[in-house]
Formats: C-alpha cells, sequence, structure tokens
C-alpha cells in the first residue's frame, strides 16, 4: 500500500512539519515503502495574487511581508482560494491513485473534499499536532461517524487530550521525531558557557518567548561575565526587531550575536558548539499542546536545556533531563542559568547521557516503521 501525505507547506521547506514529513518520506523509501509527497502550496501568503506581474525577488518578498502583518483579510482571502484549488486537484489525483494511505492535517476543506471524494478507496488518517477547536472536533467526529476518515493520529503531547474527544477513539501515537544526523559530535567541557536557541521570533503566529527570555537576561545583576547567547535562523527583521526591544532594556547580563538561516545540514554541528539552549515557552492554550521539534533534536545531540515548566512539556521531559524554570519569574529564569553555570562537569554529563538516551526512540526511522506497519495492518485488515 502506498504511503500518501498531502501537506499545506511548501517544499522544500524548513517548518518543522515539512522537514518531519520529508525525512520520514526517506526512511520509508529506505524500508522499501512507496510513498509519495502532495505538496499543496508553495506559499500561503497573499503575493500568489500579483503573480501576473513581474517584481524582482526583493520586492515580492516586501509585498508578502507586507500583506502577512498589515492586511490580513487579503492573505485570508487568498489562502481559501488556494485552498479550494489545491483540495479540487488533490482529489482528482486520488481518484485516479490505487488504495492508498492518505495522511493530511490541514485545511479543513482539504480534507472534506479528500474524504469524500473516493471513502471506500483509500484509507485516510488526520494527524493533529494540537487540539483543534471543538466546532472542527466536532465535524471530524461526524467525518467519522460515515467513515470519511478511519483514524485521527496524533503527536505524544496529545495523547491524553484527544482520547476524551474523539468518539470512538483509534487514537493511534506517532511521535515527532529528530533526524538521525542529529547525533552526538562532543563531551568534553566547553571553555566558556555560550547559549542558542534556534527558529524564529514568532512561531506559526504563536509566541514562542524568546524576546521577554533576552530582557530578563540582559537585565540580570548575577549574570557576570554577561552570558553569550546565538540566535540562529532570524531574519534582517527580526534582528531590527530584537535589538530595537533589547535597547529599552537596561542591563549588562546579555552578550547576543544574531545569525541568519543556516543550512538544515550544518545545523547540528553549529548547534553542537554550544554548552546549553534555553526553550522559553509561555503558559498558553496552544504551547501546551505542543511537542517542539528543537527539543527533541537538541535532546539527541546532547545540549544541555533550560525550559519553561509548561504541561505541554513537563508530559514529556522526565524531571531529571532539564533545568525547569517559571516563565513569568524572572528570578526564576536566572536562577536556572546559573545552576547549569555553576554545574560541575560530571553531573552535567550525567545530564546529557539522560537526554540522549530520551531522544533515542524519538527517530525519523521508528516513525516510518510505525507507519509501514500500520498501512501493512490496513492492507491485511480489507483483504
Amino acid at each position: 500500500m502506498k504511503i500518501i501525505f498531502v501537506i499545506s507547506s511548501r517544499m522544500p521547506t524548513e517548518k518543522a512539519y515539512g522537514v518531519t514529513i520529508n525525512n520520514t518520506s526517506e526512511a520509508l523509501v529506505q524500508q522499501g515503502m512507496d510513498n509519495e509527497i502532495w505538496s499543496i502550496s508553495d506559499s500561503l501568503q497573499a503575493y500568489h495574487l500579483l503573480r501576473p506581474f513581474e517584481f524582482s525577488p526583493s520586492y515580492i518578498s516586501s509585498v508578502r511581508k507586507w500583506f502577512a502583518y498589515n492586511f490580513k483579510p487579503l492573505r485570508t482571502l487568498a489562502y481559501l482560494i488556494n485552498t479550494i484549488r489545491v483540495s479540487i486537484a488533490s482529489a482528482q489525483r486520488l481518484v485516479r491513485e490505487r488504495q492508498s494511505l492518505v495522511i493530511l492535517r490541514e485545511p479543513i476543506l482539504l480534507m472534506l473534499v479528500l474524504g469524500l471524494t473516493a471513502p471506500k478507496r483509500h484509507f485516510y488518517l488526520l494527524e493533529l499536532h494540537h487540539m483543534p477547536d471543538r466546532r472542527i472536533i466536532f465535524l471530524i467526529n461526524i467525518w467519522r461517524k460515515f467513515r470519511i476518515f478511519d483514524i485521527v493520529t496524533i503527536s505524544d503531547s496529545l495523547h491524553v487530550t484527544a482520547s476524551s474527544y474523539f468518539y470512538p477513539a483509534p487514537i493511534f501515537t506517532l511521535p515527532m521525531a529528530a533526524s538521525s544526523r542529529f547525533r552526538p559530535h562532543q563531551l568534553a567541557p566547553h571553555e566558556e558557557e555560550s547559549f542558542v536557541y534556534y527558529g524564529k521570533l514568532m512561531s506559526s503566529g504563536h509566541e514562542n518567548g524568546i524576546l521577554e527570555t533576552l530582557k530578563t537576561i540582559k537585565g540580570s545583576q548575577t549574570l557576570n561575565p554577561p552570558l553569550k547567547f546565538t540566535l540562529i535562523g532570524f531574519s534582517e527583521e527580526e534582528k531590527n526587531l530584537i535589538e530595537k526591544e533589547l535597547a529599552t532594556t537596561w542591563g549588562k547580563g546579555l552578550d547576543l550575536l544574531i545569525e541568519p538561516h543556516i543550512d538544515n545540514e550544518k545545523l547540528p554541528l553549529i548547534l553542537s558548539q554550544y554548552s546549553a539552549s534555553i526553550i522559553p515557552y509561555p503558559n498558553t492554550r496552544y504551547n501546551n499542546e505542543r511537542f517542539p521539534l528543537k527539543l527533541v533534536e537538541l535532546a539527541a545531540l546532547g545540549i544541555p536545556l533550560i525550559v519553561s515548566d509548561i504541561p505541554g512539556l513537563r508530559d514529556l521531559l522526565p524531571e531529571d533531563c532539564a533545568i525547569w524554570f517559571e516563565f513569568n519569574d524572572p528570578a526564576s529564569l536566572i536562577r536556572a542559568v546559573n545552576i547549569l553555570i555553576s554545574e560541575p562537569w560530571p553531573a552535567r554529563n550525567e545530564r546529557i547521557q539522560r537526554l540522549r538516551e530520551w531522544a533515542q526512540p524519538y527517530s525519523y526511522e521508528n516513525r516510518a516503521s510505525l507507519l509501514h506497519k500500520y498501512a501493512q495492518f490496513l492492507e491485511e485488515s480489507d483483504e
């Protein structure tokens, strides 16, 4: 049975979900499993409407950002138009496909069109990485009642929450995964402490808390010398915004370096040069249900973690694998940083080993193997 991934990200992409799909697809190929990735859009921004005109790439980029941040109604309209187009196109392709396991997660229109296309021909697996609102849950349950969808699959962080919402409840847990490239590079102590955070200032429109964290560190009176901190993957606009915000914060506790995007292939080696990382997610509904891919990647590398104490991360990461802090408590963050800085190497080494052991099951090989076995089960049960 073929596996078909239908996604709303452009490919190739640096977004966590797109990277996960691409690496899972490669792992499936290595296991002899036929699969395809159907990328339903190369971008969901509103500058698609300007394609008939000839503009330079830099101008197109500025138009995209202007629409994204200042004219959301047009962006939403463009998103809807694009979704309708790709939903119909994907449905037409599925009619011609032999029986397959179709894996998708959004948007709702795409789920509906694909599910109604040929419900008896294909198996549909809806993948969730955070809980949708109750209206969407209601629709999903209706679709599943009429066998438009066969199963709901979820990331680890949702296995408790989701089981109480879906009816009946065939919950298939499919963990997020760290690439096999994220292997430990060193076990020796660093000559000086240096922290790293990679990603974006805002993640999918949801606050990740890095700016507040930087302000807290800069204003600290106990960090001497200043803490060396590097941000990786931040755009020039984000860099300017961060520097502007930090200029209003008094203090000398931070020595900040902001680096542009780094190629995914080089990222593991670059990250391994740092002695620690901070995962500073605020306590919000969305963050409580998310499982950040960077958490597994950093753990697989063996980089010590300072993590905000929120339920979504507590459910996944063992107590003794990280140093925890309260996000809205500056003193708690500085205390956690000082604990790590003053930690003797033998104790830190033990923590690193625990992190690596915890991250081992979160591999793309294991993720692909689960999908492979599930597809085989569906094929055998349908005979």
